[in-house]
């Protein structure tokens, strides 16, 4: 995930969507939940990180991270643009990603569970698989 949040130009993020296309979705429906797993729980992780540091306070999650969430839903999105993929079990997939990944942190989760980054991670998928693409 942190080679993805670095790429900045078009070439870039065509070739790391090239390796993720030969490295990861051809070899099967386990390997891409588990990356999918794994990507989701980095992302929560760094949201919920960015918070640890400050004082509590109620305003606390307002100063929230959640760039690494926004740069996972559009990997998501660049994904299911992927020519050769069957979208509908891609999104399958993710959403089971995430279910998973939810229900992990809820149950372990000593203090209070916080849904914020979840939320902000599910409506970021709503809003652009719904949205129209723009053409100009």
């Amino acid at each position: 995930m942190e080679e993805w949040l670095t790429l900045k130009t078009e070439s870039q993020i065509s070739s790391y969507i090239k390796k993720l296309e030969t490295e990861i979705l051809p070899k099967g429906d386990d390997n891409i939940q588990k990356f999918f797993i794994y990507v989701t729980d980095i992302c929560l992780n760094y949201a919920m990180d960015s918070i640890y540091d400050q004082e509590f306070s109620l305003n606390v999650f307002e100063n929230m991270d959640l760039s690494y969430i926004d740069s996972f839903s559009k990997l998501i999105i660049i994904l299911k643009a992927v020519k050769n993929i069957n979208k509908n079990e891609l999104l399958e997939k993710i959403c089971e990603s995430i279910l998973i990944v939810l229900t992990k942190w809820h149950e372990n989760q000593n203090i209070q569970f916080n849904q914020r980054p979840f939320f902000k991670l599910i409506m970021n998928l709503i809003y652009d698989i719904n949205r129209q693409e723009y053409q100009f």
